[in-house]
């Protein structure tokens, strides 16, 4: 999973005039794919062909095993080794079979995993983030998420197991810098904001993070 990849990076916050109508992205130009992931029965084809693998994989450790109850370097009277490898062999027989047995019965359960869609939190997130600067600057203005940053804070969200330490952030960190950003660039004209990760200054070898700042440029 790409997401867990992802390292944490410092966030830059960069401002440009729209120079060719409002085009922009406040989702991901390519959305991260929905991961869902749900158990299923298993077929009774898949279970013949897991059946087949587990016989012969049991086969081969059986067939290589040998009689260590038989000295080394002894002439042996091949009736009784005969009468001993056949009383083995029904031994083996009804282990193997018991042992069929467990393991079919192993896979015959069903495990849920909880779903996580990635795509719907990252619209709601990218939404939360184009409200707070239309309420801070004018919805004039576009905002753009890089797909870096989102990925990093879906990041936070997903290894969290918390959204509202995203939201959290949006509303203070964000909206601070938001509001520094108003009187710091020219707003006169609708404007592009655009929001991405600042790999060239540094980046922490540790978990993704939300930055307690944003370098405004």
């Amino acid at each position: 999973m790409r997401i867990l990849r992802v390292k944490g990076h410092a966030f830059r916050m960069i401002h440009g005039h729209i120079s060719q109508g409002p085009k922009i992205v406040t989702e991901e130009q390519n959305p991260v794919n929905k991961r869902k992931l749900a158990g299923r029965d298993v077929t009774a084809l898949e279970k013949h062909e897991m059946f087949e693998v587990a016989k012969r994989a049991f086969k081969q450790a059986s067939d290589s095993q040998f009689d260590l109850n038989l000295p080394a370097n002894v002439d042996y009277d091949m009736d009784q080794v005969i009468d001993c490898h056949e009383s083995h062999g029904e031994i083996h027989c009804q282990s193997r079979k018991l042992w069929l047995e467990d393991f079919m019965d192993s896979i015959n359960e069903t495990v849920e995993f909880q779903p996580f869609d990635f795509d719907r939190l990252a619209e709601k997130l990218a939404k939360l983030m184009t409200d707070v600067l239309h309420d801070i600057v004018g919805s004039e203005h576009l905002l753009e998420i890089d797909n870096d940053v989102m990925d990093q804070i879906l990041a936070v969200a997903y290894t969290s197991g918390n959204t509202c330490i995203v939201e959290d952030w949006i509303k203070s960190v964000l909206t601070k810098h938001l509001t520094e950003a108003r009187s710091r660039f020219d707003l006169s004209f609708p404007s592009e904001i655009k929001l991405v990760t600042c790999n060239q200054i540094y980046a922490v070898e540790l978990a993704p993070f939300l930055p307690p700042t944003i370098i405004l440029s």
